[in-house]
């Protein structure tokens, strides 16, 4: 009989990983595909130049900036994801 609280340990090191799995990042001991990683990134240096600018510009509404983020971060999210398949 298989008690129900048996906890399983694993391994993230990237030597343990598969080539395909190896194109991962680790986010709080979980691999995160690298596509995703780089479009949060690419969204938040966006986020980050667009309030910025909206402040030093003296604008009322960060909602550019918020928008610019989301934009570029599904550009980047679906570019990086096509191109990684294809490696």
């Amino acid at each position: 009989m298989v008690n129900p609280m048996t906890v399983m340990a694993s391994s993230s090191t990237s030597a343990d990983r598969s080539p395909a799995d190896r194109r991962t990042v680790d986010v709080f001991g979980i691999g995160w595909p690298l596509y995703k990683a780089e479009a949060l990134v690419a969204a938040l240096v966006v986020l980050v130049l667009g309030v910025l600018l909206t402040g030093a510009v003296g604008g009322a509404s960060f909602a550019p900036a918020i928008l610019a983020a989301a934009g570029s971060g599904v550009v980047v999210w679906w570019a990086a994801r096509a191109l990684h398949s294809r490696v």
